[in-house]
């Protein structure tokens, strides 16, 4: 979950200014928490509630979400058009989302689910409440099911061998580097982000990747730091930084279901 975060925070001033480059500041000063962060703290918040348990999770995956959106309505970079229309509404049903929003929040599920199946489930009880397009409900259940397997020792081969069944496909960073830009879709966001993962050394080395690729760098950021971060582990520096910069709440949020959840991250 905190592999979320800081990914997160590490691309979000690039996520409209791309740079296109592995050289820069770690979590500068002008890094912020944007709305995938705070939906992953919703989420885990939400997980908190029911206490892993699948009963009742929709209702307060959609409350918990609403909840943090009306508390921070205009993060940096702010919400996605449709979600934003969602959570000022008294709708609760899902508005039929493939955007990478699903993959973006979705790291929790990792550290609650026993099993592949069990994450699975959770994966899409928690993504239909919005993203309830296959390709929406996909890209969140695929990394859903990197950061578990990341976190029960898996090899990159493994969990590369996963993320090609569902999304086939050759990829390398080198050239992402030169023809990736920006995209909103689980399709054209996910296996990409996996690719920084799977040409890293480290944590730092995944999330510096992203930079180098471009696009939509915080989202990619996310997705790329919750399964690096369960495979490598966090150093203590990066972990330290990022929790000088996270807002205390979400500090709690992430503390509260550490606590309950065995904190299954690996530390260095």
């Amino acid at each position: 979950m905190l592999g979320a975060i800081i990914g997160d925070m590490a691309g979000s001033i690039y996520e409209f200014n791309n740079i296109k480059s592995r050289d820069f500041e770690f979590l500068s000063e002008a890094c912020e928490p944007t709305d995938d962060s705070i939906l992953t703290c919703a989420i885990a918040r939400a997980l908190i509630d029911v206490k892993g348990r699948g009963t009742h999770l929709q209702r307060a995956t959609i409350y918990r979400m609403k909840e943090y959106f009306l508390s921070n309505p205009l993060p940096m970079g702010g919400f996605g058009a449709k979600f934003f229309q969602w959570g000022l509404s008294d709708v609760t049903e899902p508005y039929g989302s493939w955007g990478n929003g699903a993959a973006m929040r979705i790291s929790p599920v990792a550290y609650v689910g026993n099993s592949e199946m069990e994450v699975k489930l959770l994966s899409q009880i928690i993504t239909g409440t919005t993203h309830d397009d296959p390709e929406g409900l996909k890209g969140g259940e695929v990394t859903a099911l990197a950061v578990f397997k990341a976190l029960h020792g898996a090899t990159k081969e493994e969990i590369q061998e996963m993320v090609r069944s569902y999304y086939p496909g050759e990829y390398s960073v080198e050239e992402l580097h030169k023809t990736y830009r920006f995209e909103p879709s689980c399709q054209k966001t996910v296996p990409e982000g996996m690719q920084c993962f799977f040409e890293s050394e480290d944590y730092e080395s995944a999330i510096r990747n992203v930079m180098y690729i471009g696009g939509d760098c915080d989202t990619l950021g996310a997705i790329v730091g919750a399964v690096a971060g369960a495979y490598y582990g966090i150093p203590e520096w990066i972990q330290e930084k990022a929790l000088s910069i996270m807002p205390e709440y979400m500090v709690e949020d992430y503390n509260d279901f550490k606590a309950m959840y065995m904190n299954k991250e690996k530390t260095l």
